[in-house]
Protein backbone atom coordinates (compact mmCIF):
# COMPACT_ATOMS: atom_id res chain seq x y z
CA UNK A 1 0.00 0.00 0.00
CA UNK A 2 0.70 3.84 -0.35
CA UNK A 3 0.48 5.95 2.63
CA UNK A 4 1.44 9.18 1.25
CA UNK A 5 0.59 11.28 4.18
CA UNK A 6 2.50 8.84 6.92
CA UNK A 7 5.77 11.08 6.74
CA UNK A 8 3.51 13.76 7.81
CA UNK A 9 2.08 12.15 10.17
CA UNK A 10 5.04 10.32 11.73
CA UNK A 11 6.40 13.66 12.99
CA UNK A 12 8.31 13.34 16.71
CA UNK A 13 6.19 14.03 20.10
CA UNK A 14 8.05 15.48 22.97
CA UNK A 15 9.25 13.32 25.34
CA UNK A 16 6.88 14.08 28.17
CA UNK A 17 3.74 12.98 25.22
CA UNK A 18 5.42 9.86 24.53
CA UNK A 19 6.20 8.80 28.40
CA UNK A 20 2.64 9.87 28.51
CA UNK A 21 1.17 7.58 25.62
CA UNK A 22 3.43 4.09 26.79
CA UNK A 23 1.90 4.55 30.17
CA UNK A 24 -1.71 4.70 28.63
CA UNK A 25 -0.80 1.41 26.55
CA UNK A 26 0.99 0.22 30.04
CA UNK A 27 -1.70 0.14 32.16
CA UNK A 28 -4.48 -0.83 29.43
CA UNK A 29 -2.06 -3.87 29.10
CA UNK A 30 -1.89 -4.70 32.87
CA UNK A 31 -4.51 -3.01 35.04
CA UNK A 32 -2.46 -2.33 37.85
CA UNK A 33 0.78 -1.62 38.78
CA UNK A 34 3.04 -0.35 41.73
CA UNK A 35 5.46 2.83 41.31
CA UNK A 36 8.75 0.51 41.96
CA UNK A 37 7.08 -2.16 39.28
CA UNK A 38 6.97 0.77 36.43
CA UNK A 39 10.34 2.40 37.57
CA UNK A 40 12.38 -0.79 37.48
CA UNK A 41 10.44 -1.31 33.71
CA UNK A 42 11.18 1.55 32.34
CA UNK A 43 13.60 2.64 34.16
CA UNK A 44 12.83 6.39 34.01
CA UNK A 45 14.09 9.13 36.57
CA UNK A 46 11.66 9.36 39.83
CA UNK A 47 10.60 12.87 39.32
CA UNK A 48 9.28 12.33 35.52
CA UNK A 49 7.26 9.28 36.49
CA UNK A 50 5.80 11.41 39.18
CA UNK A 51 4.39 13.67 36.66
CA UNK A 52 4.00 11.26 34.71
CA UNK A 53 1.44 9.14 36.77
CA UNK A 54 -0.24 12.41 38.36
CA UNK A 55 -1.00 13.62 34.84
CA UNK A 56 -2.69 10.06 34.40
CA UNK A 57 -4.37 10.62 37.55
CA UNK A 58 -5.51 14.06 37.09
CA UNK A 59 -7.19 13.31 33.95
CA UNK A 60 -8.95 10.28 35.11
CA UNK A 61 -7.10 7.22 33.46
CA UNK A 62 -5.56 5.39 36.48
CA UNK A 63 -6.25 5.83 40.86
CA UNK A 64 -3.52 5.77 42.95
CA UNK A 65 -3.03 4.51 46.35
CA UNK A 66 -4.99 1.19 46.23
CA UNK A 67 -3.86 -1.91 48.43
CA UNK A 68 -4.31 -5.26 47.72
CA UNK A 69 -4.12 -8.37 50.26
CA UNK A 70 -0.75 -9.48 50.40
CA UNK A 71 0.94 -6.49 49.06
CA UNK A 72 3.28 -3.94 50.88
CA UNK A 73 2.82 -1.14 48.23
CA UNK A 74 -0.45 0.78 47.21
CA UNK A 75 -1.05 0.33 43.33
CA UNK A 76 -1.90 2.28 40.45
CA UNK A 77 -4.81 0.84 38.97
CA UNK A 78 -6.76 1.78 35.57
CA UNK A 79 -10.07 3.41 36.23
CA UNK A 80 -12.34 1.87 34.25
CA UNK A 81 -11.86 -1.76 36.48
CA UNK A 82 -12.08 0.31 39.80
CA UNK A 83 -14.87 -1.61 41.39
CA UNK A 84 -14.13 -4.53 39.56
CA UNK A 85 -11.15 -5.61 42.31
Amino acid sequence: RHFPNLIEQSRPIPEKQARFEILKCYFDSVGAASFVQIQRLFGWRKDELQRTLKELTDKGFISPDHLLEKRNEPLFVLASLIGTL
